[in-house]
C-alpha cells in the first residue's frame, strides 16, 4: 500500500507542477492581489479536483471512452469558458492603460479587482480546473494502471485523501511564494504586464481545448 501510495503522489507531484491554467490562476492572483485571496482560489481548485478524481474513481472516465463526443463538448465549453476569463483579464488591462502603478497593501487587493479581475476566487478556481476535461483522463489513467481490483475501498479512500491534500499543499506552498511581500512590491510594479500575459496564457489554453474538441 505503501509503494502504491508513494509512487501515485510522485506522479501526482509532478502533474502539478506542470505550468498550466491552475498554476497561471494562481500565481496570478497571489501577486496582483493577495495570499489569501489565492488561497480561496487554491480551495476552488482542489474542489475542482475532488470531482474529478472522484468521478474517476468511481469509474466515470469510461464514460469519456466509449462517448467521445461528450469529452469534445465539455473540452469545447471549457475552452470558451478560459477564453472569457482571458477577455475579462485583458479588457482590464486596455482599461487601466496609462495608470500609474498601485502602492503595495498587504491587506487590500490590488487594483486590478476593480476593473475585471477575479472577483470570486473560489469560483474562479473551481471553473478554472473544472474547465479541463483532460484531469477525469488523467486520472482515470492514473487510476486504471495503479488501483488494480485487488485494492480495496479504504486504500482508495486513503488515496483519495491523499491526491487532494497533496494538491492543496503544493498550490498552497504556491500561493504563499509568490504573494510573499518583497516578490509582491516589485511584481506590482508590473501588474498590468503580469495580467497581459496571464490573459494571453488563458486565451492559449482555452483556443487549445476548443481546437482539440474541434479536431476530435
Amino acid at each position: 500500500m505503501l509503494a502504491l501510495l508513494s509512487s501515485i503522489l510522485v506522479i501526482h507531484l509532478f502533474a502539478l507542477m506542470s505550468p498550466g491554467p491552475d498554476f497561471v490562476f494562481v500565481t496570478r492572483t497571489a501577486i496582483v492581489e493577495s495570499r489569501a485571496r489565492a488561497l480561496l482560489g487554491v480551495a476552488g481548485i482542489v474542489a475542482g479536483q475532488i470531482i474529478w478524481s472522484g468521478l474517476s474513481l468511481l469509474g466515470l472516465d469510461i464514460l469519456f471512452q466509449r462517448f467521445a463526443g461528450l469529452q469534445q463538448i465539455i473540452a469545447f465549453a471549457g475552452g470558451c469558458y478560459l477564453l472569457w476569463m482571458a477577455f475579462g483579464i485583458l479588457r482590464s488591462v486596455w482599461l487601466t492603460r496609462g495608470a500609474k502603478p498601485s502602492t503595495f497593501s498587504s491587506d487590500a487587493p490590488a487594483s486590478a479587482d476593480k476593473t475585471e479581475g477575479v472577483k470570486h476566487p473560489f469560483l474562479y478556481g473551481f471553473f478554472t480546473n473544472l474547465a479541463n476535461p483532460k484531469a477525469l483522463v488523467y486520472f482515470g489513467s492514473i487510476f486504471s494502471t495503479f488501483v488494480t481490483p485487488d485494492v480495496g475501498t479504504t486504500a482508495r479512500i486513503v488515496l483519495f485523501v491523499s491526491m487532494t491534500v497533496e494538491a492543496f499543499l503544493w498550490f498552497a506552498l504556491v500561493a504563499l511564494l509568490f504573494g510573499s511581500g518583497p516578490l509582491r512590491e516589485g511584481y506590482r510594479r508590473i501588474a498590468r504586464a503580469i495580467d497581459a500575459v496571464t490573459g494571453v496564457l488563458f486565451a492559449g489554453f482555452g483556443a487549445g481545448l476548443i481546437v482539440s474538441a474541434v479536431r476530435n
